[in-house]
């Protein structure tokens, strides 16, 4: 059964009672304007306010009225069902979307979005790499050797830097060690000796070579380090290399440098007014290195191998190297006759590239050697020629004469090509033979 509520407002006089209320037991009266289904309100609701009456719809089953209350009573209940299933659906529907952006990553957004993905990028550390070669790096001891001067003789007497006279580079593994002629001028064996383990070893033999500007020495030793040599013929301007002037014992340290000219000159060895025996080696490199450098060391290249010797001369104003392969000359050259010899051609020239001569009369090419003396007067070579080629080997400034008559031995025949007043000429001419070792004594 269902009930509704009228509020009408009766006139006050009608009621015959002041203010809003029956008494209880009295109800009021059904109102004028219904005229079926009517009933008195009980007793218990008299205390109701006046303008509420209580109308039950039962019996109203044939009126107007009852067919439009059952209506909107049909209407509302589809109303509500109808809300509670479309509730439902968009509930589940917002959870179901909740629940997808919730499982989606940074990474799975689509290509077109413009949010910028996320990368981590790890912050590990990174150790700084060497600049030094690996050469360098791997090597257990060096062959460069620090060369004092011998002590007193005296017990456990330390090794002062006073004493220090340059370095020497090993050669062999029993001893034999190369150092520049210049560095050991005035000295004796007996004056000398090599720092090697932690001890001096005195020397015991010694040669100078007049021709390379080389000495080898020997001490009394064994397992000593050895090194590669590199070809003078491998050797650029612009090169980078390495320094290691060995005047500390046992210190292996190297300095970065570069060779800065490759057909330098040496500035003495039995120069007279740029006249040079055939049989000089006269080239040198030049590094841009420390002048404080004292005779000796070494100059490496970047696979270690040897790029010749440091040869700071006193007075002089840059570091020169004696190039390996003269030092590779002079060894082979003692090891295997127990004396130094080479092949000359018995004259002296001067290499047009390197001087500037005044008052010529005639002109002459920008290299070569100038023939300015001879042992004898000769069909083959005379003063004035100019030896442009030995063999199919220019010399074009580059290498000079001496240099290229180290890849000869003494008595071998070979062709010499040049000018001749003026004129081409091509000659044969047998080597001789010249000793420029010098030993120590």
């Amino acid at each position: 059964m269902w009930y509704f509520f009228i509020i009408v407002h009766p006139p006050r006089h009608r009621m015959g009672v002041r203010g809003n209320h029956f008494p209880i037991g009295n109800p009021p009266p059904c109102p004028s304007f219904i005229k079926a289904g009517c009933r008195d309100i009980s007793p218990e609701l008299a205390l109701l306010p006046s303008t509420l009456y209580y109308l039950p719809t039962s019996p109203m089953r044939h009126s107007w009225f009852t067919k439009f209350i059952a209506w909107f009573d049909k209407l509302t209940l589809v109303s509500l069902l109808v809300s509670l299933v479309a509730g439902g659906v968009s509930g589940y529907a917002t959870a179901q979307v909740v629940k997808s952006s919730s499982r989606t990553s940074l990474t799975e957004l689509p290509a077109t979005s413009t949010v910028p993905a996320v990368q981590i990028v790890p912050l590990t550390p990174r150790q700084a790499l060497p600049s030094y070669p690996t050469a360098f790096i791997d090597r257990y001891v060096s062959p460069v050797l620090t060369l004092v001067k011998s002590g007193t003789g005296k017990v456990d007497a330390y090794v002062s830097p006073e004493r220090v006279i340059g370095a020497a580079v090993s050669l062999t593994n029993d001893g034999w060690l190369a150092v520049p002629s210049v560095a050991i001028v005035g000295l004796r064996m007996s004056d000398m000796s090599v720092v090697w383990q932690g001890a001096t070893y005195p020397v015991i033999k010694g040669v100078r070579d007049t021709a390379t500007g080389v000495a080898l020495l020997k001490i009394n030793a064994s397992g000593l380090p050895t090194t590669s040599l590199m070809r003078a013929a491998d050797a650029t301007p612009g090169m980078v290399a390495w320094e290691e002037p060995g005047s500390e014992p046992g210190s292996q340290i190297i300095f970065p440098t570069m060779l800065v000219n490759i057909s330098s000159r040496a500035s003495t060895m039995n120069q007279v007014a740029n006249q040079v025996p055939s049989e000089q080696v006269m080239r040198r490199f030049l590094i841009s290195g420390r002048l404080e450098t004292k005779g000796g060391g070494a100059v490496w290249n970047d696979a270690g191998e040897l790029v010749g010797l440091l040869e700071s001369e006193e007075g002089s104003q840059t570091v020169s190297v004696i190039p390996a392969s003269d030092v590779a000359s002079t060894l082979h050259e003692f090891l295997s006759n127990r004396r130094i010899t080479h092949a000359t051609l018995n004259l002296k020239t001067t290499d047009l590239a390197h001087v500037t001569i005044d008052n010529v009369k005639r002109a002459l090419p920008l290299s070569g050697n100038l023939v300015v003396q001879t042992a004898a007067v000769s069909s083959t070579l005379q003063l004035n020629d100019v030896i442009e080629r030995i063999e199919r080997d220019p010399l074009d400034g580059t290498v000079d004469l001496g240099e290229r008559l180290l890849d000869y031995r003494p008595g071998a025949t070979i062709t010499i090509s040049g000018l001749r007043k003026e004129k081409s000429f091509q000659t044969t001419v047998t080597l001789g033979s010249v000793v420029t070792g010098e030993g120590m004594k």
